[in-house]
């Protein structure tokens, strides 16, 4: 048999267990359950089934005036999702409502309720706020949640022998927490091949809270009899908490980025700030993150993004390791969005690509400058398309790459013997030994080759000149470059570094020949600031300097 629409089963069997629900506790519950506990849960589960035929509406008719995303239930930060959220909202503060109506009652009691509100009101609010499910505690904490209230419920049943209505009550909220429960099981559960998500898994959990909800609304007007509890005051409370949550959302852009950016630092562990706009200030990133990188390992690698406005892209993220002298990728790592991105609520605090796992060869070159870069693309048509970053507060490598950081692998296998030391500079570093040619003809080339060595971690950039000064007459040539060069630029020299560099030296050809006294140094290119040096025998130099000794240029 083939149905008209694939949902269509699953729709019909949520809006007939929706008319069960109703039935029974409209018409069945008799006086078991008082009228809150009947009024309410029922408004949330008519309001659901309605969701429900609107959406299979705008399932069919992909209707622009029912734009199906708004009421997918296979979604978060829908229609459909924000009165699920309410729902447990409310459960929530009847959860708090009962506990401070049970003050002069049993300890357990009380507590049992506290708990149940704090935990529900908590949930909701991380919902109706957008701070979206990296806020709320790992599953383990939510499972001893759920433990707790169906284990405490049903010990409180034992104490209320003589009250019937509280026994029912109490008993409607294991059940309602279990039924919600099984739905979420049901998730990504699948039947003849087809996937018992939508609208079903939804529709379960809808009712499980609502059955909840029930029993908690009853209790609250079992443990206040009167007009205290009445449904008018209570539904203005309701409504004045609906306004306030408008209204953190409206402002969600502003207190986001300004007030709450350090708590989900601190939350999530997020090592680096960032400021970047991507797909013209469509997305916004602020936060990344990554543990040690090292050679034969997969390190996962976390990004703090969220949208400011709705997408209309599909887009992905890739993380890449690249060689700064070449170029030459030495990791790569592609991740996409387990949400479909056009989906995602604006000003969601969202960590959208949680694992992005960099797998790092063994054979990862060592004593290299290495860049960490993150890019985006979009899916067009099964095409990727390389996304432009707009503004960045890090560096790009072109328009398309975001560098995230700079790093270098240490050659652990190097013997730093500092037996030979021509010069100790003062920031650590140390000039081992330098071989230079005794003779060369003017025009022709000449190696000269340095050992250098590091006992402290570079902080900045720094120059190595090489001067000959002919002995007699003075005049000179100078030749300046980085040390190691591009290769490794001394800001990311390393305790224990120990490298080996050749430069190839072209002499002018019109150069005077003669004997020349050759020096070489480190300075700072930025301000021609020379770095203080102690040569072998102890002595400093005033102009900073180190002696190699002489070089006959010969015509």
């Amino acid at each position: 048999m083939t149905w008209p629409h694939p949902v269509l089963p699953f729709l019909s069997l949520s809006l007939a267990l929706c008319t069960l629900f109703v039935w029974v506790v409209r018409f069945k519950s008799g006086p078991l359950i008082p009228g809150p506990g009947k009024n309410l849960p029922t408004l949330f589960v008519a309001v659901h089934a309605l969701l429900l035929v609107i959406y299979l509406v705008a399932d069919l008719t992909n209707s622009a005036i029912l734009p199906l995303k708004l009421w997918h239930f296979d979604h978060e930060w829908t229609i459909t999702s924000v009165n699920s959220t309410f729902q447990m909202l409310f459960l929530g503060i009847l959860g708090f409502y009962n506990g401070i109506a049970s003050l002069r009652g049993r300890f357990a009691e009380r507590t049992f309720w506290l708990v149940l509100g704090s935990g529900f009101t908590g949930l909701s609010l991380f919902e109706l706020i957008a701070l979206n499910r990296n806020f709320i505690p790992e599953k383990w904490l939510l499972l001893l949640f759920g433990v707790f209230l169906v284990v405490h419920s049903l010990v409180l049943i034992r104490h209320y022998r003589k009250h019937v209505v509280r026994r029912v009550c109490l008993f409607l909220l294991p059940v309602g927490i279990c039924l919600a429960a099984i739905a979420h099981l049901l998730d990504d559960a699948t039947l003849f091949g087809i996937t018992l998500v939508e609208p079903l898994e939804e529709t379960l959990e809808v009712l499980g809270i609502a059955v909840a909800l029930a029993g908690t609304a009853g209790s609250a007007k079992a443990n206040v009899p009167g007009p205290r509890i009445g449904e008018r005051k209570f539904l203005a409370s309701i409504c004045l908490t609906y306004a306030l949550v408008c209204i953190l959302q409206l402002a969600a852009p502003v207190w986001q980025d300004k007030v709450f950016q350090r708590y989900y630092f601190l939350w999530k562990g997020y090592d680096n700030e960032i400021s970047a706009d991507i797909l013209d200030g469509a997305l916004a990133l602020r936060g990344w993150s990554h543990a040690t990188l090292n050679p034969g390992e997969k390190e996962t690698i976390r990004i703090w993004l969220y949208a400011t406005r709705p997408l209309t892209d599909y887009f992905g993220i890739t993380f890449q390791l690249l060689d700064q002298e070449n170029g030459n990728p030495i990791a790569s790592a592609n991740s996409r969005s387990g949400i479909d991105t056009r989906s995602w609520m604006p000003g969601n605090l969202n960590s959208a690509f949680p694992k992005a796992r960099l797998d790092i060869p063994q054979a990862a070159p060592t004593d290299r400058a290495l860049w960490l870069t993150l890019s985006f693309w979009r899916i067009d048509e099964d095409e990727f398309i390389p996304v432009t970053i707009d503004t960045s507060d890090h560096p790009l490598l072109g328009d398309t790459h975001i560098l995230l950081d700079e790093l270098v692998f240490p050659d652990l296998a190097a013997n730093s013997d500092r037996k030979a030391v021509v010069g100790d500079f003062a920031n650590g570093f140390v000039l081992q030994k330098v071989d230079i040619p005794g003779r060369v003809k003017a025009g022709q080339s000449m190696d000269v080759e340095f050992l250098w060595n590091s006992v402290s971690d570079g902080v900045e950039d720094w120059t190595q000149f090489l001067h000959f000064i002919h002995e007699t007459n003075g005049s000179h040539w100078n030749v300046d470059q980085y040390p190691l060069g591009q290769r490794l630029p001394t800001r990311l020299w390393y305790a224990g570094m120990q490298s080996r560099e050749q430069w190839n030296v072209t002499v002018p050809p019109d150069l005077i020949a003669g004997t020349y006294k050759v020096y070489t140094g480190l300075y700072r290119l930025v301000d021609g600031q020379r770095l203080e040096v102690t040569l072998a025998d102890g002595q400093r130099p005033e102009d900073r300097r180190i002696p190699l000794g002489s070089i006959s240029i010969e015509n």
